[in-house]
């Protein structure tokens, strides 16, 4: 999300800045969660703390970006919650 990539493409279709953005997203997003858990959590290591997320388990909810629904793409038991706006995209068929 941080990215602005839709999390379903592949990574050779990816330019090399967009591989820049999300290599830097990424690592801004671990430091600011190790920082929340760090601060919310102290000792405690059995606790699920998610509320802090920006999109992860808000489907519905509106993005924090942009105001648009946040969607939900579940496969399995897994799901992927992303802005259709902020991460446009589309789903191919026999695969993501």
């Amino acid at each position: 999300f941080a990215a602005g990539i839709y999390p379903f493409r592949k990574r050779n279709t990816l330019s090399e800045e967009e591989q820049r953005a999300l290599f830097r997203a990424t690592r801004q997003v671990l430091l600011e969660a190790i920082a929340v858990l760090r601060e919310r959590m102290g000792e405690v290591t059995d606790v699920k703390v998610r509320d802090f997320l920006q999109v992860h388990g808000k489907a519905g909810q509106p993005c924090p970006r942009c105001g648009h629904p946040i969607s939900e793409v579940k496969i399995g038991q897994r799901a992927t919650n992303f802005c259709r706006h902020c991460q446009p995209g589309t789903l191919l068929r026999g695969g993501l």
